[in-house]
């Protein structure tokens, strides 16, 4: 089965992060091996995924990650 969410944070450095399930359904571990195509640029804040999952024990972690771009949907909106 195959999810949609956005990646909420991504440390390149480490090379893991954390992507909401859309729907606001509970979130997954994301490493960069996880990652479909090339690793060298790592995953930003707000871009949307399409993935897999694997539960082990409690947690949940991403798997064949597809990156489908940015939302261009704001994600707060200011009132002036």
């Amino acid at each position: 089965m195959r999810f949609m969410g956005t990646v909420k944070w991504f440390d390149p450095i480490r090379g893991l992060g954390v992507i909401g399930l859309a729907g606001g359904a509970t979130d997954c571990l994301v490493d960069h091996s996880a990652l479909r195509g090339t690793v060298c640029n790592p995953l930003a804040a707000g871009e949307t995924v399409e993935f897999g999952v694997i539960q082990f024990g409690a947690s949940t972690a991403a798997r064949d990650v597809i990156r489908l771009g940015f939302s261009l949907v704001p994600t707060t909106i200011e009132e002036g």
